[in-house]
């Protein structure tokens, strides 16, 4: 008995070992020292079986990887259609020639802090972090189309650094690890803006635009596919921008807005300096289900071109601008110290529930009141300095539970 024990285990410590190399195939490449990317002795490829002295450099098509601690300059025109990696200490830089990753293609930065290597990259291409543990990587403010984050073993919040870019595909986050990956951070008194052009996808892990104490700081993202997280933790504002004197917008141009099974919050503490906006000339939808409100309030803003459909039963705890259309699903709450916001002419307040310490709050009206204003408030506020003819609450058997507070009716 102990003899086939000892059997099998033998075999399984054959069978790990050799896995690496059965993991390899027919002629992928890899570094076997520092070089130049069009130079053979640069490179070894896989014959199947052995790793043996390349006779070629690797045309871009195959996979490759760059590892120890070797450096390979890229010295000619390199067309990546296959796959890049770069671990423990590797390096692959910009000489004499250019690097351009194609459709289909795939960067892997493999290791802790290094350099992604200054590149094209074209449509269908993935850049993909999955090495980071204390130091995030140089070059990492590009236009990259797709951009994936899975590094779970990072150990201290880092962030990309992105501004002036645009990301022409999917950013995806997979895993994080116990800390946060920010998209950017810029000094006190600056702007940092850039474009996501497709979906931004959040599995799992901490994810945020920013978290910086910074002051006067103003941060810009304009998305243009949808916004879906189902895990983790999805924020706008994860540092305070200096005691809310900066501000954070998160612009979604076309796409729907939709979080399950996850949490958000917001460290921004000064009213709607922190916001999502609703800007399609169009509908959009917005579902929270099983969503956390992990700390301070959100908020939104519905653009005069936009429609925000609410999906399923809704909570607000921050603030509503509305200058287009609210048009809940389901059924619709704010919260304690939540604001309703009717910024436009006419209209519709949406259906809600106004729980102790809400407020309702019409601004835009000048010529005419708003459908379904006769409900049940608990605060309402009359600021409608531009109002420019007599209306009326239509408060019909309806109770203030609160405060009525006018503030200005125009002339």
């Amino acid at each position: 008995m102990k003899i086939v024990k000892r059997t099998i285990c033998a075999a399984a410590i054959a069978v790990f070992i050799s896995s690496p190399a059965l993991a390899q195939q027919a002629g992928d490449y890899r570094s076997a020292a520092s070089g130049n990317w069009g130079d053979a002795s640069t490179w070894e490829t896989f014959d199947g079986t052995n790793w043996v002295a390349a006779v070629n450099a690797p045309a871009g098509s195959e996979t490759i990887t760059v590892r120890g601690d070797d450096t390979v300059r890229v010295d000619i025109a390199v067309s990546v259609a296959g796959y890049v990696k770069v671990e423990e200490t590797g390096i692959v830089e910009i000489s004499s020639g250019s690097l351009a990753f194609d459709n289909g293609s795939t960067y892997e930065h493999a290791r802790d802090g290094g350099s992604i290597p200054v590149a094209t990259w074209g449509q269908g291409s993935t850049a993909l972090l999955t090495g980071t543990i204390q130091d995030a990587p140089a070059n990492r403010n590009q236009s990259f189309y797709n951009f994936t984050f899975n590094t779970p073993n990072l150990g201290r919040n880092r962030d990309m650094g992105w501004n002036d870019i645009v990301i022409g595909g999917v950013v995806r986050v997979i895993n994080t690890g116990a800390f946060r990956w920010q998209l950017t951070s810029i000094a006190a008194n600056d702007t940092a803006a850039f474009a996501i052009m497709g979906d931004v996808i959040v599995e799992d892990g901490q994810f945020a635009v920013q978290g910086t104490s910074n002051a006067q700081t103003t941060f810009i993202v304009h998305h243009y596919g949808n916004l879906n997280v189902t895990g983790g933790n999805f924020s706008l504002a994860r540092g305070s921008q200096g005691n809310g004197s900066g501000t954070t917008t998160w612009y979604l141009h076309q796409g729907n807005f939709s979080m399950d099974s996850a949490a958000t919050q917001n460290s921004n503490p000064t009213p709607g300096n922190a916001k999502f906006v609703l800007a399609k000339n169009d509908t959009q939808q917005v579902a929270f289900k099983n969503v956390t409100y992990a700390g301070g309030r959100i908020h939104f803003e519905v653009a005069d071109s936009s429609t925000m459909a609410i999906i399923g039963p809704f909570v607000v705890n921050g603030n509503l601008v509305n200058r287009g259309a609210v048009v809940p699903q389901d059924t619709l709450t704010f919260t304690n110290g939540a604001v309703y916001e009717h910024a436009r002419n006419g209209g519709s307040v949406p259906l809600a529930v106004w729980q102790e310490g809400s407020a309702a709050l019409f601004t835009g009206i000048t010529s005419t009141a708003p459908e379904n204003r006769g409900q049940d408030y608990y605060h309402l506020t009359l600021n409608t300095p531009g109002l420019t003819s007599n209306r009326d609450l239509a408060l019909d058997g309806n109770t203030i539970s609160g405060n009525l507070t006018v503030i200005s009716t125009g002339s």
